[in-house]
Protein backbone atom coordinates (compact mmCIF):
# COMPACT_ATOMS: atom_id res chain seq x y z
CA UNK A 1 0.00 0.00 0.00
CA UNK A 2 1.63 3.62 -0.66
CA UNK A 3 1.39 6.38 1.54
CA UNK A 4 -0.79 9.57 0.82
CA UNK A 5 1.69 11.59 -0.97
CA UNK A 6 1.88 15.18 0.88
CA UNK A 7 1.11 18.38 -0.82
CA UNK A 8 2.96 20.97 0.98
CA UNK A 9 5.73 19.55 3.12
CA UNK A 10 6.72 21.60 6.15
CA UNK A 11 10.81 20.95 4.97
CA UNK A 12 10.59 18.96 0.96
CA UNK A 13 14.63 19.12 1.31
CA UNK A 14 15.09 17.10 4.22
CA UNK A 15 13.60 13.60 2.29
CA UNK A 16 13.79 11.90 -0.54
CA UNK A 17 10.92 11.58 -3.03
CA UNK A 18 11.57 9.16 -4.82
CA UNK A 19 9.24 6.13 -3.91
CA UNK A 20 7.20 5.53 -0.72
CA UNK A 21 9.60 5.26 1.72
CA UNK A 22 10.43 8.82 1.83
CA UNK A 23 13.83 8.14 3.22
CA UNK A 24 15.81 10.88 4.80
CA UNK A 25 18.31 13.08 2.04
CA UNK A 26 21.50 12.11 4.04
CA UNK A 27 20.42 8.43 4.77
CA UNK A 28 18.44 6.92 1.69
CA UNK A 29 17.67 3.27 2.03
CA UNK A 30 16.15 2.67 -1.34
CA UNK A 31 19.13 2.78 -3.51
CA UNK A 32 17.27 5.05 -5.83
CA UNK A 33 20.60 6.93 -6.28
CA UNK A 34 23.08 9.05 -5.40
CA UNK A 35 21.08 12.14 -4.81
CA UNK A 36 17.39 12.47 -3.45
CA UNK A 37 14.58 12.99 -5.88
CA UNK A 38 13.12 16.11 -5.26
CA UNK A 39 8.97 17.02 -4.50
CA UNK A 40 7.31 18.96 -7.38
CA UNK A 41 6.78 22.42 -5.20
CA UNK A 42 10.60 22.32 -4.96
CA UNK A 43 10.80 22.12 -8.62
CA UNK A 44 7.08 24.32 -9.80
CA UNK A 45 6.63 26.30 -6.82
CA UNK A 46 3.19 25.81 -4.23
CA UNK A 47 0.73 25.34 -7.67
CA UNK A 48 2.70 22.35 -8.67
CA UNK A 49 -0.79 20.70 -8.94
CA UNK A 50 -2.48 22.80 -11.14
CA UNK A 51 0.32 22.92 -13.33
CA UNK A 52 -0.33 21.80 -16.76
CA UNK A 53 -4.17 21.92 -16.56
CA UNK A 54 -4.04 24.88 -19.01
CA UNK A 55 -2.82 22.89 -21.62
CA UNK A 56 -3.34 24.23 -25.34
CA UNK A 57 -4.05 21.74 -27.95
CA UNK A 58 -0.51 21.75 -30.56
CA UNK A 59 -2.14 22.76 -34.40
CA UNK A 60 -3.12 19.61 -36.16
CA UNK A 61 -1.89 19.98 -39.60
CA UNK A 62 -2.27 16.98 -42.47
CA UNK A 63 1.01 16.58 -44.94
CA UNK A 64 0.13 14.00 -47.21
CA UNK A 65 -0.55 10.87 -45.27
CA UNK A 66 1.22 11.97 -41.99
CA UNK A 67 -0.31 13.76 -39.27
CA UNK A 68 1.67 16.56 -37.81
CA UNK A 69 1.08 18.72 -35.05
CA UNK A 70 3.38 21.78 -34.76
CA UNK A 71 3.42 24.09 -31.44
CA UNK A 72 5.58 27.50 -32.42
CA UNK A 73 6.90 28.78 -28.82
CA UNK A 74 7.29 32.63 -28.19
CA UNK A 75 10.29 32.71 -26.09
CA UNK A 76 13.00 30.58 -25.09
CA UNK A 77 15.74 28.83 -27.07
CA UNK A 78 13.16 26.20 -28.40
CA UNK A 79 11.47 28.27 -31.45
CA UNK A 80 9.10 25.44 -33.15
CA UNK A 81 8.40 21.69 -32.41
CA UNK A 82 6.56 19.42 -35.25
CA UNK A 83 5.33 15.79 -34.16
CA UNK A 84 4.46 13.15 -36.59
CA UNK A 85 1.98 11.09 -34.58
CA UNK A 86 1.98 8.23 -36.74
CA UNK A 87 6.12 7.70 -36.43
CA UNK A 88 6.55 9.28 -33.37
CA UNK A 89 9.18 11.81 -34.58
CA UNK A 90 9.88 15.01 -32.60
CA UNK A 91 11.76 17.78 -34.77
CA UNK A 92 12.50 21.02 -32.87
CA UNK A 93 13.70 23.97 -34.60
CA UNK A 94 16.16 25.56 -32.49
CA UNK A 95 16.47 29.80 -31.99
CA UNK A 96 20.31 29.06 -33.84
CA UNK A 97 18.49 27.74 -37.01
CA UNK A 98 19.51 24.42 -36.01
CA UNK A 99 17.36 21.28 -35.93
CA UNK A 100 17.40 18.68 -33.96
CA UNK A 101 14.88 15.51 -34.72
CA UNK A 102 14.11 12.29 -32.68
CA UNK A 103 12.60 9.39 -32.77
CA UNK A 104 10.30 6.60 -30.91
CA UNK A 105 9.10 9.63 -28.47
CA UNK A 106 5.73 9.35 -27.21
CA UNK A 107 2.88 11.57 -27.57
CA UNK A 108 2.61 12.70 -24.16
CA UNK A 109 6.07 13.38 -23.85
CA UNK A 110 5.20 16.15 -27.02
CA UNK A 111 2.26 17.32 -25.22
CA UNK A 112 4.50 17.61 -21.93
CA UNK A 113 7.23 19.66 -23.82
CA UNK A 114 4.11 22.33 -25.19
CA UNK A 115 2.95 22.98 -22.05
CA UNK A 116 6.27 23.00 -19.67
CA UNK A 117 7.35 26.50 -18.36
CA UNK A 118 10.75 26.12 -19.68
CA UNK A 119 10.68 23.90 -22.90
CA UNK A 120 14.61 23.57 -22.91
CA UNK A 121 14.79 22.56 -19.92
CA UNK A 122 12.62 19.69 -20.59
CA UNK A 123 14.28 19.03 -23.83
CA UNK A 124 17.11 18.30 -21.85
CA UNK A 125 15.56 16.74 -18.38
CA UNK A 126 13.59 14.38 -20.83
CA UNK A 127 14.43 13.82 -24.20
CA UNK A 128 18.04 14.68 -25.20
CA UNK A 129 19.40 11.59 -23.51
CA UNK A 130 16.42 9.29 -23.61
CA UNK A 131 15.26 8.88 -27.31
CA UNK A 132 17.53 7.99 -30.29
CA UNK A 133 18.67 10.93 -32.90
CA UNK A 134 16.93 10.89 -36.11
CA UNK A 135 17.35 13.13 -39.34
CA UNK A 136 15.06 16.12 -39.47
CA UNK A 137 11.95 16.03 -41.38
CA UNK A 138 11.82 18.38 -44.36
CA UNK A 139 8.87 20.24 -45.13
CA UNK A 140 9.99 20.36 -48.69
CA UNK A 141 13.20 20.18 -50.96
CA UNK A 142 14.85 23.51 -52.13
CA UNK A 143 13.87 23.11 -55.73
CA UNK A 144 9.77 23.28 -54.43
CA UNK A 145 10.87 26.00 -52.21
CA UNK A 146 12.17 27.95 -55.58
CA UNK A 147 9.51 27.33 -57.28
CA UNK A 148 6.93 28.49 -54.33
CA UNK A 149 8.94 31.94 -54.21
CA UNK A 150 8.60 32.27 -58.36
CA UNK A 151 5.40 31.91 -57.93
CA UNK A 152 4.92 34.52 -55.22
CA UNK A 153 7.16 37.39 -56.66
CA UNK A 154 7.34 35.98 -60.13
CA UNK A 155 10.12 34.75 -61.98
CA UNK A 156 12.23 37.77 -62.09
CA UNK A 157 15.81 38.48 -63.50
CA UNK A 158 18.72 37.74 -60.74
CA UNK A 159 20.37 41.12 -62.41
CA UNK A 160 17.70 43.02 -60.64
CA UNK A 161 15.70 44.21 -64.23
Amino acid sequence: MTKKFPVRPANPERLCWGCDRYCAADNMLCGNGSDRTQHPCELWGDNWKAWGQDFEEPEMCTEGTTMLQTKRFTSGRIIRADYDSTSGQLDLQWANQSVLAYKQVPQEVFRTLCNAPNPATYWEDRIAEEYPKATPTRSGTPSDAAAKFADLFGAGEANGD
